[in-house]
């Protein structure tokens, strides 16, 4: 159980006095609650309370100990108060990256929506092409294309992301067409580098994909 809960437990019983109270409001057993005290004066390795059949009392440890947990709890309860706050109403900085191609196409034409539904919440785009640290650059959201390595994040499908294959005439003339994908390795490539695409990279089929003109 956590420390919490248990400050939780110590506080209820010293402000209604008593276990049997504490253990209604919880709606638990009383013994799980004198479990959790026990633990806890053992953790600190001092008594809190004085019990005895009628009545429980602090010792001047516990008073103390009781004036910082009630702090505690207070400023506890208040940030479960402020996230979900922020989950019924969101507000504050959101910082998104995303290609200069989908984010001029696709989200930028969004945003006065957004921001009409969520005036608290100011938006930070950045369009690049460049691979960006989401941690070091502190990004909330990065929009991009490919395989995620293995890390921490967490990755959604937004959509599709097509790619064509293309050549100028002039370099079909001067070299010559594919007649399949297993060919691509005899041409050159420009080569989309700051995604990290330093190779062709081509879907198989089967049977292979014919390239015609």
């Amino acid at each position: 159980m956590s420390i919490f809960t248990r400050l939780h437990y110590f506080n209820c019983v010293v402000e209604t006095g008593s276990i049997s109270k504490a253990s209604r409001i919880f709606d638990i057993q009383p013994s799980s609650i004198s479990r959790q005290l026990v633990a806890l004066e053992k953790e600190l390795g001092i008594r809190l309370l004085n019990r005895n059949t009628r009545n429980i009392g602090l010792t001047e440890a516990g008073l103390t100990y009781y004036q910082y947990s009630q702090r505690i709890v207070s400023e506890l309860d208040e940030a479960h108060r402020a996230v979900n706050e922020l989950q019924q109403n969101p507000k504050g900085h959101l910082k998104v990256s995303m290609t200069v191609g989908f984010g001029e196409s696709c989200v930028l034409p969004l945003i006065p929506a957004f921001i009409h539904q969520y005036p608290e919440v100011k938006i930070e785009l950045e369009l690049t092409e460049r691979v960006i640290d989401m941690v070091e650059e502190n990004v909330d959201i990065a929009i991009r294309s490919g395989h995620l390595p293995d890390s921490n994040l967490i990755a959604r499908k937004l959509t599709d992301n097509n790619f064509l294959l293309c050549s100028s005439p002039q370099y079909i003339t001067n070299n010559g067409l594919p007649l399949s994908t297993n060919d691509l390795h005899k041409f050159d490539c420009i080569r989309y580098g700051y995604a990290g695409w330093r190779e062709w990279f081509v879907m198989k089929t089967k049977p292979p994909i014919l390239l015609k003109n």
